[in-house]
Parts: C-alpha cells; structure tokens; sequence
C-alpha cells in the first residue's frame, strides 16, 4: 500500500510540474496560486473509488482536525500540502442524507486540490453546502459534481484567496432547491470561477441571487467560460463587489437576468459574454444604486425578453460594439450628470442597426438618426422624427427629462410620426416631456403602445395600437393629454389605461376587442373627459373607474355596448363623476355598476338597454354603499333583471327615468336603502314597477307604472316607514298606502289601481278593480278587512296578498290570470274567509296558505283552470275548512296538501284535475262524517242507490288519507249562481225547468238571440282547459258570476227589446256575426271542443253504435243532409231532425261549434221548445 501511495505522489509532482508551466503567467495571479488550464488533460479517475456516507471537516488551524492527521489517516487523502506536492481529496462520493455540509475546509493556505468526487443530498441550513471554503487559500476545486443540494454547490466566505473553481457541474432538477451554485462571500478576492456547468439554479428566486453570486467586498476575481442555464441569474454581483472580470461566459434561458449588478459594484469588466433568451440580458442596479466605471464591450445579447443591457443610475461607465438582436437598451438615471457621464457608443447595434444616444440635444431631426435601430432622447427638445422602423428593440423611442440636482431639465416640443413600432416592450416610452406630438403611429404586438410618465400638454392622434400585451396607451401621472381618432383594439390587457392624471381628453376613439377593459381609470386623477368614443366587444368592462377619488370625472355620449361584463364600471370610492348621454346596451352583464364607496355621482340622459343583467346597478361590499347619486332622466329598457337596483345604499334621488320591459323590476330598492326619493319615474311592462325591499324612510311620489305596480317586502315596521302618496299611479289609477288606519271610507279608494294596508282595521273595499299591476291588494298585519266584488287579475305576482292578518273577508271577488296566484295567505293568516269567489286561470296557484295560516275558511268558490294547483295548504297551514268548492281543471293538483294537519275538504266537486287530490300532511279529514266530495275519476259504485259510493276514495300521498263518503251522482249547486240547466238528468227534470227555458228562449228573440245566449253564457260559464288535451266536462254547478270583462258593459245594455228589433234573417246574421268576432277578441282563452257529461256518456256509447249517421258535422260547415258516411264519426246526441232546425238558422261554423255545444247538455224536451221558438221568431 505504502508503494502504492508512492506512485501517486510522484504523479502528483508531474501534474503540478506541468500546470505550473501556465499559472505563473497569469497577470492578476499569486506565483504560487493554483490554477487549471481548460485544455490541460487530467486523467481523473472515476468518483466511485471511495463511497462515504459522513462529511469530511478539515480545520487547519486545529491539530486535531488539520491537513496532516487528515492525510495520514485516510487513503482518500494524498499529497504534502506543498505547491510541488498539494494535498489531494479526490474519487469520494459523498451522500448528506439531507444534512450539514460534504466537505468543509477552514482557515488553511496549504496548497489543495477537491478533485473528482460527487456530493448530493446536502443540508438546508442556511450554509450547508457541498464544499464550504472559510478563510482558505491556494486550493483547487475541479471537475466535480453536485446535485440535490438544498442551498448552496460551493461556497466560499471570509477572505478566501487565490482559490480555483474549475470544470465542475452543478444541477438541480427540483425548482425549490439549490439557492446558490458557487457563492463567493465576504472579501473573497483573486479566485478564478472557470469551465463550469450550472443549471437550474434558485429557479424560484427565493434570494435575488445568481447561479454565480459574489457578495460584499468581493473583489478581482476571475469569472470566465462558465455556462449557466435556466436559473434566476445567471452572474450576480452585489454590494461593493469591484474590478471583477466577466468573460466569455453562456448565461441563458435566465428566469431573471444574465448578468446582474446592484449595489454598489464598480469597475467590473464585462466582455465577450453570449447572453441570450433571459429576461434582462445585462441589468446594472435600480435607480436608487450606483455602479460607476463599468466596461461592457463586445457582449452578444440575443432574444432577452426585456431588455438587452438596462442601466440605472451608472456614471462614467462605457458600453460599445456590444450586439443586440430582438432586444434594445434601457438607460435611466434620477440625474442628469449620469447621463453626461454615460458613454454609449453609436457602435452598438440593434437588430443590426445603430443606437443613438442623445443628451441636451437640440433640433433634431430624421436626418440625424440614420440607419436608426433604437433612440434615446435625454433632455432633448426641438425634434422631430418621422418615418422609422423601431420593432423588436425593447423600448423603440425613449424620451426622457431629467432633474439636474434638483433643477429641472427640459424635454419638449417633439413630435414623431409614420412610426411603426412591433415586439417592444414599449413601443414610445415619454418621461416627464411635455409638448410631445404623436401622430400615425403603429404600435402592435408590443407590452405597451405608447407609454407616457409624468408627461403634459401632449397629443396622441391617428394612431393605430394593436394587439399590445399590456395597453394600447399607458399613461400615469399625465395632465392635459388629448387622446383623439385613434384605433385601439384587440390588446391583451387594457385599451387605454390612465393612472392619476389630470385634465385629459379622450375622444373619438374606437376602443375595442381589448382582454381586459377599454378604459381603466385608477389611482386618483380629476378632471378627465372621455367623449363620443366607441368602445365596444371588450372582454371586461367598457369604461372601469378604480379607486379614483373624487375624481370629477366626465363620461359624455359614448357608446358601450357588447362588452363582456359591465359598460361603465365603477369600483371603491369614486366620487363627484358624471356619466351622461352615453349608449350603453348590449353588455354582458350590467350597464352601469357603481360599487363600494361611490358617492355624489350624476348619472343622467342616458340610454341602457338589453344588458345582461341590470341597467343601472348600486352597490356596497361590507362596509360602504354608494350613496347620494343622482340618476334621472335616463332611459333604461329591456335589461335581463332590473332596470335600476339599489342594494344597500342610502339617500340616492331617482328621478323622471323612464324604464319598460326589464324582465326583473324596473326599480329595486334592497338592504338597509334609506332616505332615497323615487319621483316621477314612468315604469312599464315589469315584473315589479318598484320593489322596496328590506329598506326603511323611502319617498315615493308621481311615479307612473304601466302593467305592473309596487311591491313592498320586509319587516311591517319596514314597510310602514315610507312616504307612498296617491300621486303614484298604477295604469292611470292610483296607488293607495295606508299605515295605522281604521273605518276608512269608500272615498279612500276612488280609482284605485293598487291598495296597500299596512295594520289597517275595519275597513270595506268594494266595487274597485285592482288589475293588470304587480299585486292588486296587499294586507300587512291588519283586522277585520273585508274585500268584496273586487277584480283584481292579471297581476304580475298575485291578485291579493295576506301576510298577518286575522279575520278578514274575501267575498263574491274575481282573481283571474294572476302570474303567481289569485290569493296567497303566505304567514301567520287566521281565521279569515274566502268565500263565493272566482279563482280561475291563474298561471300558478289558485289559492295558496303558507307557514301557519290557520283556521282559515275556503268556501263556495270557483277554482278552476289554475296552471298548477288549486287550493295548495302547506307548512302548517293547519285546522282549515275546504268545502262546497268547484275544483275544476287545474294543471297539477285540484287540492294539495303538504306538512299540514287537521283540515276538513268535503262537499267539494273534483274534476278534470291533472291530480284532484294529494295529501302528504297528517290527519286531514275529506269528509264530514257522513258526506265527502264528488270525484270524477272515482271508479267505485252505488249498489244502494243512497248518492254516495260504497267504497272509499283514496286520497294520494304519503298521509293514506281517504274520502270515506265520495258523492256518487252529480250533488246539487255546491255554488249557487248562474243558470243550472245541467243540474238534473233528463228523465227527473222538473217541469218548472223546462218552462224557464221556454222563457229564456222567447225574451232572447230570433236566431240572433239564440247565438247570443250560447256566446254569453259560454263565456261566463266554459272556459277551455288551458294547454291540455283532455278537455274538462262542462261544469255542472254553475257559480255565482261577478265578472267585469271588457265585453260585458257592452253586453248588459243590451236588453230583449232591443235585441229583437232586426228586420231581416241577413240584418240578424250581421249582429250575430258582430258580436262573434267580439267575443273572440275579448276572450283570453280560445274556446276547444268539450267532453261530454257523464250522465251522457251511455247515451253518447248508444249514438256511436246505433246511429252512424253523423260523421264530420260539428267540423264541417254543410247540413246535415250534405253529411257523406265514412269512419270518422263527431260526438253528438241530437237526432236529424234537430240537426235540419239548426241548419236553418244558418250558422257560420264557428257560430254552430258554439250553440251545438250549449244546447247538447239539455234534454230533450227543452231542446226540441227551445229550437222552435227560434225558429218561429226567425219565420
């Protein structure tokens, strides 16, 4: 072994011998420093000759750590520690578990050398490193390889001198590790970093430091032909680091910079570097450092996404012949002595064309910038340029004044023209100028177009600015710019973007199919006027006003429309603006949206129409609404919700607006909104005109709504609080609110379009119609109010509306085709009566109780043809009374019943229901013990002939409830009114019925009267089944009729006497013909066939199978004698000789589908009188 040893140590000596040869011809070099040259061959052995699993700690200046016990107890270890003999550490491979430092070497200026070995896995304390140099000289780290270290490669710290980095590699795969790959730190000075591969090093940017970072006084040192790839920096230098050479080194695909210089760093040389695809290829400090007497020459900088060589605050520094492709310069400076001292020679290039660098420069023009790859202008006035090309050079005309310790410079009248500026970081970049002229510029596919700082009494025209990843034009700190006819479209980001400036114009501009906004106002600025621009197809808001202040900002006769979110956008405490006169329609989501804190703006004239959600939108985040806007006189139409909604704002005036057709509300007051006035608004054709909804102390007064009216939501203290006068008005009647009244008169309701009782007591409201608003009647917490020959239908919501309130009466009323329901009871509703009403086509419910209204009467009404349910019960609306009710064709449910106990239905009639009954509540009783309800889908039987069914009727739904007693034959009237021709089968028909229709025939008078008897009564009486195949049977019971429809004043006039005087069959068939058309006009509903009776239906069997006579008459406008035979045969039981009489009435079709079907429920004897007597007076 110890032979062994011998022959290394003799090749040692040779190596030394010949690398000797080159050091001592360094210039900047220790004769007896250890240096590698990069072409010498080593014959190094491979690494895995020892593998070691514990670090290694050599302490020169402890005898029991030092060089000599080191080398004598290890065979890793050779050498003397001599220049001709050094020792040597080489061919260990070491694995640190993730703990302290590999090799570690301290206080020594024996000669050494690290060679070959591999260390991985080393510790995440702040300097655990791979080989950690403290306080050492003369040693030499070469062709080694470190990986997955958590924070540093190699690190030197504390005066190490005269020390060699060479050929090593350095990776990091895992972007959360390796902060540092060779760290130079505290006066290390004279080392030579050489031939080294570092990659993916402080990826994240933990630390702003390189790959290779010198640090805090470290000085002369060597940083030659390294590559360093896809790490932060790739060199940085930091705090007093001088007179370091950089040289010929790789620095690419840098997150950051190539070459970083900050703090303080003089006198480094920087030459013959390829620095390409970082995001700054060379950058020296920011504005605030000094980094003086630097030489940056001949450097190729290619494809930097920034900038090639930026450079802030650098004096007497000299940078030429340097080569820069698709990237430019950045030259910025707080003084202007800097840019004095600043040499930038006109031999650097761009893109292959010259750089010109001008300071306090004056009358300039395009002759003086020839073959011009980029300009910078410091201090310059008095120019003009025209003409040029400027892409791809990071900032393509830089125009700059800069203060002269503390006086200020000038940079001024300028104007640039027929200027296309591509790929820049800023295509135009103006600082602190003023009198600058830009006109015709075309400035895409940079970050920003034009970009102006602290710049006034300027001018942008007739620019074209395109595709710009950040704006189209930039401006902050500005005052008094014009911004006009310019096109401004498809950029990344903003339109325009104005950051607090003062007293610009913006106008005539198209501004469209931008990312983000198409104006954005920010940071303060007052005084700002945007006018007659268009601004159209942006993905974000058209105008967007951003913590501005009080702003005074003026936003006059634009257009905004189909921009992605909002047209006008306001956002956290923008004060004192006006928006007036604009067209704003067709956005996304709301016209104009005003949110937290924005106060005392004046929103006017405007046009807001089909936007996405709301026209105009005030809103609050937790803390601040926007209050005391004013917003009158605007237009605002056919938005998807509401046409003005206020949330929680106080004291805002809206005024003479005029709004139809949004499909929410046309004003919305919500939350906590206080002390507004809402005056002389015209409201038409909304769900709501106005809803008040949780908000207290609101005016209301001459508003005038159309098709809808006003709703009040909230606390009854909340409702009760407002100022509502009968000025208000609702289809050109009044609107009527009452708080806290008691016996108030017929006189209290004259012409009311919509009444209000909020703790009202003891009052009658009869004979008014309350229809075509939002809600015809509204009791809130009132007593003893009774309703009677009221019509309230067609209502948006609901024909009358209870929420507790007791005792009150609801009697012989009309709630037809209400949007909701005609009569919801929707809390703490009891004992009150409904009786004797009709509730009938209503496109949800017909009668509706909710959240324990109880005790509550539902008698002798019409509940027919509602869209869902007739009578619905639920939420404990508990002890109710159902009874001598005809429940009649409507859509879902006849009665529904839900988490409700204990009420009695009987002596109700069911028909023609899409379900007549479901009951999922506990104990409800469907009869009274002795008499239930008559069901027409009961499929029991009545072997005892007593009337009622021998088996139950089951009820469906989870209760299992049953109809023990279900009527069997048709009962008598359940509702007593209207003629009863039906009441009775033909063969028990009394005489005296008979005889009334005899009468009824002769006060009506010839065929006319005929005709008119069936129009009126059907219309009064037979409705069709809305939207339903299987049409209902003609009712049986006739209710009590109240109605009011448009015909019947008409109508009622027209006595017997009258309706004879025809003087002809032709002068009869006219009026007949007349009042047809008439009542199809006025009918909401258009009249289909009929079902026949059920007490028909053996007679109509017995038809079909033994007269086949009749095949297509009802459908056809030939006599009876015309009727050809065939297959298809028409429901009838009138015989041919009662056909032949009507035949000679002369009927049109439609006219004889309407008698044919009046007259087929009498029976026979009346029929054959009734046709006679028409027949005679026609003769």
């Amino acid at each position: 072994m110890k032979i062994r040893r011998l022959e290394l140590g003799l090749l040692g000596l040779v190596l030394i011998f010949l690398l000797s040869l080159s050091f001592n011809n360094h210039p900047t070099r220790d004769s007896k420093g250890i240096d590698i040259n990069s072409d010498q061959n080593l014959n190094i052995k491979p690494s895995d000759y020892w593998e070691m699993t514990s670090p290694i700690y050599i302490d020169d200046s402890n005898p029991s750590m030092n060089w000599s016990l080191t080398n004598s107890s290890n065979f890793w270890c050779n050498g003397a520690g001599t220049w001709e003999d050094p020792y040597i550490i080489e061919n260990i491979t070491i694995d640190g578990g993730n703990n302290n430092t590999g090799i570690t070497v301290a206080n020594s200026s024996v000669y050494f050398l690290i060679r070959n070995c591999t260390i991985i896995n080393t510790g995440s304390l702040a300097e655990d490193s791979g080989i950690k140099l403290i306080n050492v000289n003369n040693s030499g780290i070469i062709g080694n390889t470190f990986s997955d270290f958590n924070q540093i490669g190699i690190y030197l710290k504390d005066s190490c001198m005269n020390n060699t980095i060479y050929n090593n590699s350095l990776f990091e795969e895992d972007p959360n590790k390796s902060l540092y790959g060779i760290y130079l730190n505290e006066k290390c000075s004279n080392n030579t970093i050489k031939n080294n591969n570092l990659q993916g090093i402080n990826r994240l940017g933990g630390y702003d430091a390189g790959a290779i970072h010198l640090k805090n006084n470290c000085n002369d040192n060597q940083i030659i032909n390294n590559l360093v790839n896809r790490s932060k920096h790739g060199i940085s230098l930091n705090n007093s680091c001088d007179k370091n050479t950089l040289f010929n080194n790789s620095l690419i695909s840098n997150s950051e910079n190539g070459i970083y210089l900050y703090s303080h760093c003089d006198k480094n040389i920087i030459y013959n570097n390829t620095i390409d695809f970082n995001k700054n290829g060379i950058e020296f400090g920011i504005l605030s450092d000094n980094n003086n007497y630097l030489e940056v020459h001949n450097n190729k900088l290619h494809n930097n996404s920034e900038y090639g060589i930026s450079i802030s605050n650098s004096r007497y520094s000299k940078i030429w012949k340097n080569e820069l492709y698709n990237c430019g310069f950045r030259i910025e400076s707080s003084n202007i002595t800097y840019h004095r001292d600043l040499l930038l020679s006109i031999n650097n290039t761009v893109n292959g064309k010259n750089v010109y660098y001008y300071v306090e420069e004056a009358g300039l023009d395009s002759t003086d910038f020839f073959n011009a790859g980029q300009i910078i202008l410091i201090d310059c006035n008095h120019t003009h340029l025209a003409n040029f090309d400027f892409s791809f050079c990071s900032r393509g005309i830089y125009i700059s004044k800069v203060a002269d310790g503390g006086n200020s410079g000038s940079s001024f009248n300028i104007s640039i023209s027929n200027v296309t500026l591509k790929g820049n970081l800023e295509g135009v970049y103006s600082r602190n100028s003023y009198n600058i002229s830009f006109s015709n510029i075309t400035a895409k596919n940079n970050s920003k177009g034009i970009f102006l700082f602290s710049c006034s009494n300027s001018s942008i025209k007739n620019c074209t600015l395109n595709k710009n990843s950040i704006s189209g034009i930039d401006m902050n700190g500005c005052y008094n710019i014009n911004i006009t006819n310019n096109y401004i479209q498809f950029n990344l980001g903003d339109g325009i973007s104005l950051s607090d400036c003062d007293y610009n114009k913006i106008l005539n501009n198209t501004i469209s199919n931008n990312a983000y906004n198409g104006i954005l106002h920010t940071l303060g600025g007052i005084n700002n006027f945007i006018f007659r621009n268009k601004i159209i197809y942006n993905n974000k808001s058209g105008i967007y006003l951003y913590y501005s202040f009080d702003s005074h900002l003026t936003i006059l006769n634009n257009t905004l429309s189909y921009n992605l979110e909002h047209g006008i956008y306001f956002e956290w405490d923008n004060q004192d603006n006006i928006i007036s006169e604009n067209y704003i329609y067709n956005n996304g989501k709301s016209g104009i949206f005003l949110y937290d804190d924005c106060n005392r703006n004046n929103i006017t004239l405007n046009q807001i129409h089909h936007n996405g959600e709301n026209g105009i939108f005030l809103n609050r985040n937790i803390f601040d609404g926007c209050d005391e806007n004013n917003i009158s006189l605007n237009q605002v139409y056919e938005n998807t919700n509401h046409g003005i909604y206020i949330y929680s704002s106080e004291s805002n005036i809206i005024s003479n607006n005029t709004l139809y057709g949004n499909d929410g509300t046309g004003i919305r007051i919500e939350d906590d909104c206080q002390n507004s006035i809402l005056i002389g608004n015209i409201v038409e054709n909304a769900n709501y005109g106005i809803h008040i909804l949780d908000s207290s102390d609101n005016n209301v007064s001459q508003n005038e709504m159309v098709l809808c009216g006003l709703l009040l939501s909230g606390t009854i203290s909340e409702m009760g609080s407002h100022t509502i006068d009968d000025t208000n008005m609702i289809n050109q009647k009044k609107l009527y609110y009452y708080v806290n009244q008691t016996n108030l008169s017929p006189n209290s309701f004259m012409n009311a379009g919509q009444i209000i009782f909020i703790q009202c007591n003891d009052t009658i409201v009869q004979n008014v119609n309350t229809s075509y608003g939002s809600v015809g009647v509204s009791l809130y917490e009132c007593y003893n109010i009774t309703l009677n020959e009221l019509i309230s239908s067609n209502n948006r919501r609901y024909g009358v509306y209870l929420k507790e309130t007791e005792n009150c009466t609801l009697l012989e009323n009309s709630m037809e085709y209400n949007a909701f329901g005609g009569i919801f009871l929707y809390y703490l509703c009891q004992h009150n009566n409904i009786s004797r009403n009709q509730i009938n086509y209503n496109l949800k419910n017909g009668i509706q109780m909710r959240y324990s209204s109880t005790n509550n009467q539902i008698l002798d009404n019409n509940v027919t043809q509602n869209g869902e349910i007739g009578i619905y019960l639920h939420d404990s609306s508990d002890y109710c009374n159902i009874s001598n009710n005809n429940i009649f064709a409507n859509s879902l449910r006849g009665v529904y019943i839900e988490s409700t106990s204990y009420c009695q239905i009987y002596h109700n009639d069911f028909r023609t229901n899409g379900l007549n009954a479901e009951d999922n509540g506990t104990s409800n009783f469907w009869d009274n013990g002795s008499l239930g309800n008559y069901w027409d889908d009961y499929e029991g039987f009545d072997n005892d002939a007593n009337g009622i069914g021998d088996i139950p009727y089951y009820i469906p739904g989870t209760a299992n409830s049953m109809d023990n007693f279900p009527i069997w034959s048709i009962p008598s009237p359940i509702v007593d009114g209207g003629d009863d021709s039906s009441g009775y089968d033909e063969d028990d028909t009394p005489y005296e019925i008979a005889f009334g229709l005899i009468i009824i025939g002769c006060l009506i008078a010839a065929g006319l009267i005929a005709s008119y008897y069936a129009l009126h009564v059907y219309s009064n009486r037979h409705p069709a089944n809305i939207g339903k195949k299987k049409f209902r049977e003609e009712p049986l019971l006739d209710p009590l009729k109240k109605e009011k429809e448009v015909s019947e004043s008409e109508i009622k006039d027209d006595s017997p006497s009258q309706l004879s005087e025809f003087n002809s069959e032709k002068e009869a068939q006219k009026e007949l013909k007349s009042i047809v058309e008439e009542y199809e006009q006025y009918s909401p509903i258009k009249r289909e066939s009929y079902q026949l009776p059920r007490r028909f239906e053996k007679i109509y069997k017995d038809t079909l199978n033994e007269n086949p006579l009749i095949k297509t008459y009802l459908e056809s406008d030939i006599s009876v004698d015309d009727i050809p035979d065939g297959d298809k045969l028409v429901t009838t039981i009138l015989d041919d000789e009662e056909l032949r009489k009507i035949d000679k009435i002369k009927l049109s079709r439609d006219e004889k589908k309407i008698f044919l079907k009046e007259i087929i429920s009498m029976n026979k004897k009346d029929r054959k009188n009734l046709l006679n007597e028409l027949l005679n007076n026609l003769d």
